[in-house]
C-alpha cells in the first residue's frame, strides 16, 4: 500500500503546484476571483478552492482556467 500513498502524495503535490501557477497567473493579469468565476461559469468559492489546491478538479476545469488565463495545459 505504500506505493499507492506515494502516488497520492505526488498527485496532491502536483495539483498544488498547478493551482499556485493558476493563482499567480490570475493575479499577474489583474483578474479578481469574481471575474474568473463569471468567465468560467462557476462560483467564486470554487475558484478559491482550486487556487488553494483544495478542489479535486478535472481536465474540464483546468482547461477552462487555462482558456481564461491564456495558458496552455
Amino acid at each position: 500500500m505504500r506505493a499507492k500513498n506515494t502516488d497520492n502524495e505526488l498527485l496532491l503535490s502536483q495539483r498544488k503546484k498547478i493551482s499556485a501557477i493558476l493563482k499567480q497567473r490570475r493575479k499577474d493579469i489583474g483578474k479578481s476571483t469574481r471575474e474568473m468565476a463569471e468567465e468560467i461559469g462557476t462560483s467564486q468559492s470554487t475558484i478559491v478552492k482550486v487556487e488553494n489546491g483544495q478542489w479535486n478538479y478535472g481536465i474540464e476545469t483546468l482547461s477552462a482556467f487555462c482558456e481564461v488565463l491564456n495558458l496552455e495545459i
